[in-house]
């Protein structure tokens, strides 16, 4: 009876140790078990870091990868849930590093105290009629998301926070600055009398 019992038990039944344990066996029923008993939990972190539906399933990728290499470090497998939650903002963090890293470089280099010098642009008299016109005219030159960017943070009293922005826009916190800095670059660009051409000499060279 006992044998029959053990026999028809489902590895989504087991409880962490014994999936664990199988899982270290190569056991693919218990690990797809383990796996969907945490999904859950591990998608949610994900996306609590990203913000971003695509980017949490890139991430929460990662996640099982590396838990999977890693599951024999495992000491204690009534904190399963614990291990893998530390796993998982491990793996955040390393998305949000790189993330950091790929922006910096869209920004080619520029330091953040010299990024955010370029708020600047916007430090003007908008009570006068053509200074507020042009800088409108110009915001509406940018692209969409860059638009959203600087009326969300300029043009609202008080400005939203930084997470406000970036739950708004679907992107990591962490890339909110960056996204700034280089619209309000564009915006620059765009407010910036056009370069003349050198004068003509009086006199053709000999």
């Amino acid at each position: 009876m006992t044998q029959t019992n053990v026999q028809q038990e489902e590895p989504c039944d087991w409880h962490d140790d014994r999936l664990v344990s199988e899982c270290l066996r190569s056991n693919e029923l218990a690990w797809n078990a383990l796996v969907d008993r945490y999904k859950g939990l591990v998608f949610s972190r994900c996306l609590d870091y990203t913000r971003s539906q695509a980017d949490a399933a890139d991430v929460f990728q990662e996640v099982w990868t590396q838990a999977h290499r890693r599951l024999g470090t495992v000491r204690d497998t009534g904190s399963l849930a614990a291990w893998l939650t530390t796993v998982t903002r491990n793996a955040c963090y390393r998305w949000l590093k790189k993330r950091h890293q790929l922006e910096q470089r869209e920004t080619r280099g520029h330091g953040l105290d010299e990024l955010d010098s370029r708020a600047s642009v916007l430090q003007v008299d908008l009570t006068e009629k053509d200074t507020r016109q042009r800088v409108h005219a110009a915001i509406a030159e940018l692209p969409p998301r860059c638009q959203e960017v600087i009326r969300m943070l300029f043009f609202r009293q008080p400005a939203l926070p930084y997470r406000d922005v970036a739950e708004r826009l679907e992107m990591a916190i962490g890339s909110v600055p960056f996204i700034r800095a280089r619209c309000l670059a564009r915006l620059q660009k765009l407010l910036s009398p056009p370069a003349r051409p050198p004068a003509s000499p009086l006199r053709p060279p000999p």
